[in-house]
């Protein structure tokens, strides 16, 4: 899993994404919606929380980043470390911080 910046307008928004495939293609899967990074930059709650340009909290949310594991067929999810910045945020949007690794059926968004 990933975190994709997408660009719509003036305004950019931030994803979760999962990619899977499908018939040999591979397509992405929208985890969950942080919405509008301009709006995420202005809620009140982040804004207590958290002083950063809409551009750091890009950043920020960028450098989170999944991979899925299978093993013995169980599927698990490594988290690569977040920055300070992006822990923060998560914590404001009032989600919970992922483990280290985390099988497939614990990570709830």
């Amino acid at each position: 899993m990933f975190i994709k910046i997408t660009k719509s307008g003036q305004h950019e928004y931030a994803q979760l994404v999962k990619s899977y495939r499908e018939k040999g293609a591979v397509k992405p899967k929208v985890m969950l919606n942080f919405g509008c990074l301009d709006q995420i930059k202005n809620n009140p709650s982040i804004k207590a929380k958290v002083s950063a340009s809409a551009e750091r909290i890009r950043e920020a949310l960028n450098a989170m980043a999944f991979v899925e594991m299978e093993i013995e067929q169980k599927k698990f999810y490594v988290k690569t470390k977040g920055t300070e910045l992006s822990n923060k945020i998560l914590r404001a949007l009032w989600i919970k911080l992922p483990k280290n690794v985390t099988p497939a059926e614990e990570l709830v968004l």
